[in-house]
């Protein structure tokens, strides 16, 4: 298994951001920034400043919501769903 999608890891980085740790902060984002654009890019191919306003939202979604992941996924699926609904708005908008 990859160890940026270790279950346990993922539940000491959020409880180290939500304590404030800013060096977590960082390991999340710097953890999950490529996987995450791939997977928005994916399924939004070609328009790189739409894929990149996404991904910057879902991160901002997900930081501003961590309380409530609940560890039963990974960080990386729990992204990946936030990012899912990002693109279905941003679909319906369209």
């Amino acid at each position: 298994m990859d160890s940026r999608f270790d279950l346990d890891d993922d539940r000491r980085i959020r409880e180290r951001i939500l304590r404030g740790d800013r060096q977590a902060g960082e390991l999340f984002v710097n953890r999950h920034l490529e996987p995450l654009y791939e997977f928005v890019h994916y399924r939004l191919a070609g328009d790189r400043a739409l894929v990149e306003d996404l991904v910057q939202d879902t991160f901002l979604v997900a930081l501003s919501s961590l309380e409530s992941f609940d560890g039963r996924s990974s960080l990386h699926a729990w992204l990946c769903g936030i990012a899912k609904n990002k693109i279905r708005a941003w679909r319906r908008k369209r």
